[in-house]
């Protein structure tokens, strides 16, 4: 067992625990067990970014699942958020 006052060891784990997370995704997307997504989403100041993404989301998943997909549904790693800087009008 790691102690758990050694930052460096616990960075180390942390690291190794997400990578066999992306492994064990990267072999269910392989094996069509589950899907990947890539969102897109402009949004005027950094602020929106969160709410923005999330209404993105789920529009996605309604549609996959409207579609009839019924695989485990994971969200890319390279998805793509573009701030502006020109606020929105609410509404």
């Amino acid at each position: 067992m790691l102690p758990i006052d050694d930052p460096k060891k616990l960075k180390a784990a942390l690291e190794q625990l997400e990578a066999e997370k992306q492994r064990r995704i990267d072999a269910k997307v392989e094996k069509g067990e589950a899907v990947r997504v890539k969102l897109n989403v402009v949004v005027g100041t950094e602020d929106e970014v969160d709410a923005a993404v999330e209404r993105a989301w789920q529009r996605k998943l309604a549609e996959l699942r409207e579609a009839g997909d019924t695989r485990k549904i994971y969200l890319s790693e390279d998805d793509w958020v573009i701030i502006t800087g020109v606020p929105r009008a609410n509404g």
